[in-house]
């Protein structure tokens, strides 16, 4: 892929998922990385174990063989929902690749 047409995906990213969006916001990126917020409603009371600190901050690195390798994603927190659908990605990238 271009880096025009790299830019032009994360700008639509960008437009879709802004700082105002109720879920997930993109904060800022670059051509070679992103960094995002997931809100996460309270699921147990404040100061629980496992009570998330809102928002939790995700990361995006993309490489410069973006498109064909996935990008790699991580996370400020070890809170145990943000570590399975982190998990869940790199699946989904593994699945991927293996069908190419």
């Amino acid at each position: 892929m271009s880096l025009s047409g790299l830019k032009t995906e994360l700008k639509f990213l960008t437009s879709i998922l802004d700082k105002n969006h109720e879920r997930f916001r993109v904060i800022s990126w670059k051509l070679d990385k992103l960094h995002c917020q997931f809100l996460v409603p309270p699921l147990a009371p404040p100061g629980s174990l496992y009570s998330p600190q809102l928002p939790l901050t995700l990361h995006c690195n993309i490489t410069e063989s973006y498109p064909s390798s996935s990008p790699i994603w991580f996370g400020d927190s070890n809170y145990p929902t943000l570590t399975s659908v982190l998990e869940l990605l790199e699946d989904a990238k593994n699945n991927n690749s293996l069908r190419q």
